[in-house]
C-alpha cells in the first residue's frame, strides 16, 4: 500500500495509526473524560492501601 501509495513505510504506518486513534475516541465518548480525575491521585491511594489492608487481614484469618 506504501509502495502504491509512493510513501514511506514509516509514514503509512503513522497516518494509519493517527486515523485509528481518531476513530477510536470518536466511537467512545467517554475518552474525552480519561484523566480528568487526576486530581484525586491521593484519594485513590488511601483507597487503594485500605483495600489492600482489607485483603491482608482476610488471608491472615484465612490461613490461621
Amino acid at each position: 500500500m506504501a509502495a502504491e501509495r509512493g510513501i514511506p513505510l514509516r509514514q503509512l504506518v503513522t497516518e494509519a495509526v493517527q486515523e485509528k486513534l481518531r476513530t477510536a475516541s470518536q466511537e467512545k465518548p467517554w475518552m474525552k473524560h480519561l484523566g480528568k480525575l487526576k486530581h484525586l491521585h491521593k484519594e485513590r491511594k488511601q483507597v487503594e492501601k485500605r483495600v489492600e489492608q482489607a485483603f491482608e487481614r482476610i488471608d491472615r484469618e484465612h490461613w490461621q
